[in-house]
């Protein structure tokens, strides 16, 4: 992996134009990890597995200083180069610790990695960091939001709330809310021409929108399966829609809270965007209240829930219309 990590600096005159030696330098310790991964396993066991990531991202960051010299620093080669080995030296330092935890260390080493490269990419500005960045928050959310296999990894833990379920879904949020920050300010100013024309026609900052949400899905998820795995008894973690009053009733409460968090944040943060979720959430929610939670009611019983349904999805849209989205210039973000 150091041969061909060092070889395009061994040959620079001749490769230094090359626009594909780089890259693959650059790629070489990603593409022998998983057998060095193995052969570590086999010879020292994985009680200090999280140093193989440590050591792989030493040589890409060894090769990042390296590669300051090789172009002229009004070169754009230079950028792309160092782009690529300092994104594969962030992407190993961000292995490490969730490699350690042996939890789901894939799904959270691909979070951190995405919030680190972009970090990357406000210092670097290389559009390829921003994409890298925000494909690996996106693969995160959708592995732990659409994968139900993930429930079934481990056994229940025995501690309740704060397990490996919290870091599992809430370090990925976190990273996805840092990440939207990150792209604020700065997705709109840095478009390129091409991107202006093929990526962003309409001229909206989607990674900070699509980061922002990714972040407010893993907290509801994980909302959800927090007060699933409460009130759950098997050995495995299993999400059913059989009726359990007491856990059904936490789980609209949590929606609510939820979404009055959300609410207060927006408010906080003059963010039409937050609003518009909360209100989401809140109707969701109380909808859920009387079609689900009441929907064993009978004669009468199932009139008056569904008059109390009406009535409180209309009082929560005149109270929004009234005293949220009326408080001056918002920001939609």
């Amino acid at each position: 992996m150091v041969l061909f990590t060092a070889w395009p600096f061994l040959a620079a005159p001749r490769l230094r134009r090359d626009p594909y030696a780089w890259p693959a330098a650059a790629l070489a310790g990603p593409a022998w990890f998983l057998a060095l991964r193995h052969l570590w396993e086999l010879r020292l066991g994985d009680a200090a597995i999280g140093l193989l990531p440590i050591l792989l991202g030493a040589v890409a960051l060894a090769a990042v200083v390296r590669a300051r010299d090789v172009w002229p620093a009004d070169d754009p080669r230079r950028v792309a180069g160092l782009a690529w080995f300092s994104a594969v030296a962030l992407g190993f330092a961000t292995v490490a610790i969730p490699l350690q935890l042996e939890r789901e260390w894939i799904t959270i080493g691909w979070a951190l990695e995405g919030v680190a490269v972009l970090v990357l990419w406000t210092r670097l500005d290389h559009p390829g960091l921003k994409y890298f960045g925000v494909a690996l928050l996106a693969a995160s959310t959708v592995r732990l939001v659409a994968n139900p296999a993930v429930l079934g990894y481990y056994p229940r833990p025995a501690w309740r709330i704060i397990n490996w379920l919290f870091y599992t879904y809430l370090v990925p949020a976190a990273a996805a809310l840092a990440a939207s920050r990150l792209l604020a300010s700065r997705e709109l100013p840095r478009l390129r021409q091409w991107e202006r024309e093929w990526t962003y026609p309409h001229g909206r900052p989607l990674g900070t929108y699509g980061t922002g949400l990714a972040g407010l899905v893993l907290i509801f998820v994980w909302i959800n399966l927090a007060i699933a795995d409460w009130f759950a008894t098997g050995s495995t973690l299993v999400v059913t829609f059989e009726r359990l009053p007491a856990r059904d009733l936490s789980t609209s409460i949590a929606w609510a809270l939820y979404a009055l968090l959300v609410l207060g944040i927006g408010m906080a943060r003059r963010s039409i965007g937050l609003r518009w979720v909360s209100l989401g959430l809140l109707l969701v929610t109380i909808t859920k209240v009387f079609v689900y939670d009441l929907g064993e009611l009978r004669d009468l019983y199932r009139v008056a829930s569904l008059f109390g349904l009406a009535v409180s999805l209309m009082l929560v849209s005149l109270a929004y219309q009234r005293f949220v989205f009326r408080d001056g210039p918002l920001k939609e973000s």
